[in-house]
Order: structure tokens, then sequence, then C-alpha cells
């Protein structure tokens, strides 16, 4: 546990993890349309937890574009091994028929910080 607890970044840093799920879609055939932190029920509050050892959960909206299915699967793969650690907490799909058939998956992710 103290391992992973030390290997949690002491700040959000929403750039660096930005470019971190750019680089996956990107590399999965998906293009990412916004990042945006979770808000509370009341739309003011971000939903960020803390527990009783110090790491903080913070939740973001990512809706990304991908060409097919298997673009989204691919990208799901690499979140998996990705080096900050990311949790897929839910994801919404819907078909872009605009597009030729592509689709936009709306995901909910969180990632983990420690205070110092």
């Amino acid at each position: 546990a103290e391992k992973v607890r030390n290997a949690l970044p002491e700040q959000k840093d929403v750039g660096r993890l930005f470019i971190q799920f750019d680089n996956m879609a990107k590399s999965s055939g998906g293009s990412i349309k916004s990042v945006a932190e979770n808000v509370a029920t009341t739309g003011i509050t971000p939903i960020v937890t803390t527990n009783t050892s110090g790491i903080t959960k913070i939740s973001y909206n990512i809706p990304i574009d991908f060409r097919d299915y298997f673009g989204f699967k691919d990208f799901v793969t690499k979140a998996e091994t990705a080096l900050r650690l990311i949790g897929i907490d839910e994801y919404t799909i819907t078909v872009n028929e605009a597009s030729g058939g592509g689709i936009t998956v709306s995901l909910s992710t969180s990632t983990y910080v420690r205070t110092k």
C-alpha cells in the first residue's frame, strides 16, 4: 500500500493528465473533445474524496470520438496499463450518424493524488 501511495502524484496536474489521455486517444484513433472535472449535484463543488490515508480521488468527464468500437477497446487497454493510475467509472456510447458510423464515448474517469 505504501508503494502505491508513493507512486501517486502530489498535485492534480491536469495538464499532464490531459496529455496522457490525449496520447492514448490519438494512438487508438480517437480525438478528445474536452476534459472537465466532475462536479457535485449542486454544480458548484468538485467531486473530490479524501480518505484517511491522505489519498484523494478526483473525477473527470471526458468525451472522446472514435472511428469504431475497436478504437475504444484499444483505448481501454491502454488505460489499464497507463503510468498514472486511471479508473474508468462509467461510460456511455452513442453512434455519430454524421461521421459515417463513428462513435462518441463519454467517460467518467477517476485519478488519484496524495497529500504530503
